[in-house]
């Protein structure tokens, strides 16, 4: 309802059209907006939450998923479950570059956020 209000729901260019379809054949719930002369898509497939964003040419820049523990690399995985219990995963292409944002809750029950490269490599880390 409050889109209706709003009016944030938008109608992309056919180029972000094809260029979704092509990239996420199997999507359903499909949600569009408006970002500063970006597209965004809110979707699903495969029972994963996905958001892609596009520029106006129809060029996906990015995309994140939204994970559960058990889909993340075994690599990945495994190191974050020696630093704690895993609370939340997105994986984030951008560029054809993967990271992994995870949040990881410690025995102390302090949360931290960590991003890592494809192997499991922690590039950044900090408390919540």
């Amino acid at each position: 309802m409050k889109k209706v209000i709003d009016g944030s729901e938008a109608t992309p260019p056919e180029s972000c059209l094809l260029t979704f379809d092509r990239n996420f054949p199997k999507a359903i719930n499909i949600d569009w907006s408006e970002k500063e002369a970006k597209f965004e898509a809110i979707f699903y497939q495969d029972d994963i939450e996905y958001i892609a964003m596009f520029d106006q040419q129809g060029l996906l820049e990015k995309y994140t998923m939204y994970l559960t523990p058990d889909l993340l690399p075994v690599a990945i995985k495994t190191h974050m479950d020696q630093l704690g219990e895993i609370m939340n995963a997105v994986l984030i292409n951008e560029g054809n570059q993967l990271l992994y944002e995870v949040i990881i809750r410690d025995a102390n029950l302090k949360r931290y956020v960590l991003m890592v490269d494809q192997l499991g490599k922690v590039l950044e880390e900090r408390k919540l």
